[in-house]
């Protein structure tokens, strides 16, 4: 009897060694590895002294807007589901560190002024902005985050499918350009380059539209319509030039936006701009973009990324003072 106690405390002394070692291995792997995120931060500090447009905004602009083809240098640092909140953040935190700086291009996508991160299915991404960008989230959820395992951030859900990934998650080979831009085209979950076409249709533009019904929130217009106030007040105050833009859209998304929504937005956006004395081009009804220029309802393709930054670049720096 005695022996056999002895096993099963030698037995349960190895199992805890064995459970120890697993989650403290979990916790280094999660802390070093690489995201997007990093990359992209990385990438964009180490350009900081020479980037004369700064892009921000969201999935829209990451693969909507792509700099090579401005006149001058510019980089994008939009990134999926990036909020207004963060879009502030950001250049609150950067725009005295940016010595070239004169152009700060704002996307405002029908879900921009309605929309917070922490407020949809994609609340882990302020977990990443704090760890890699040490931006703090605007959600008291998170004011203890600091004192978090990598686990407990990042959540169990995550820390399983990067377990059975071997941590080689959500950032491998598919980095962004060296001026930010990211090209979709060869993702693992599109081999083929065909994208979303199959579903480019009326009923697939209605469902992309009530995708983002869900996440527009009507008390957040206030507070994201002062980050933007802020933003375009701190790109002043540095005597820079702000740009707002909305990015075009296929028509099956367009056709079942919410009226009274891009009403709002527009006239949101046009007082903003009579207060600081910014441009806004607004092509969410621009049907100049065919099927071609698309990956799915919303976001361009790279071809349709080309054909957009050549002409927001005519209308931005043909027409600078």
């Amino acid at each position: 009897m005695k022996n056999q106690i002895i096993n099963i405390i030698v037995k349960i002394f190895f199992i805890s060694i064995f459970i120890g070692a697993f989650f403290a291995y979990c916790e280094y792997r999660l802390y070093n590895t690489t995201f997007r995120l990093d990359h992209k931060k990385n990438n964009f500090e180490n350009k900081i002294d020479s980037i004369q447009v700064l892009v921000l905004g969201s999935s829209h602009s990451l693969y909507g807007i792509n700099p090579d083809f401005f006149p001058i240098k510019g980089y994008n640092l939009a990134m999926v589901s990036q909020s207004l909140y963060y879009d502030k953040e950001i250049v609150v935190k950067y725009i005295e560190k940016m010595p070239s700086l004169q152009y700060v291009l704002i996307e405002i996508s029908y879900f921009s002024l309605w929309y917070e991160v922490y407020r949809s299915e994609e609340n882990w991404r302020d977990k990443y902005y704090f760890k890699y960008w040490e931006i703090n989230p605007n959600n008291s959820e998170f004011d203890n985050l600091k004192n978090k395992s990598g686990i407990e951030m990042f959540g169990i859900n995550f820390t399983q499918n990067a377990i059975r990934k071997n941590f080689k998650i959500y950032f491998s080979d598919n980095k962004p350009t060296e001026n930010g831009w990211f090209n979709p085209a060869g993702l693992p979950w599109n081999p083929d380059n065909t994208f979303f076409k199959d579903s480019m249709n009326e009923e697939a533009g209605k469902l992309a539209i009530e995708k983002h019904n869900k996440v527009m929130h009507d008390e957040l217009f206030d507070a994201n319509k002062s980050y933007l106030d802020e933003i375009l007040f701190s790109i002043k105050k540095k005597q820079l030039i702000p740009v707002i833009v909305t990015l075009p859209v296929y028509k099956s998304y367009s056709n079942n936006a919410d009226i009274e929504k891009i009403k709002l937005i527009n006239k949101t956006v046009f007082d903003l701009c009579a207060k600081y004395d910014c441009k806004y081009y607004n092509f969410f009804y621009d049907n100049n973009f065919n099927s071609d220029d698309f990956i799915d309802n919303d976001h361009l393709s790279p071809s349709g990324a080309e054909k957009f930054s050549k002409q927001i670049s005519i209308k931005i720096f043909n027409n600078r003072n």
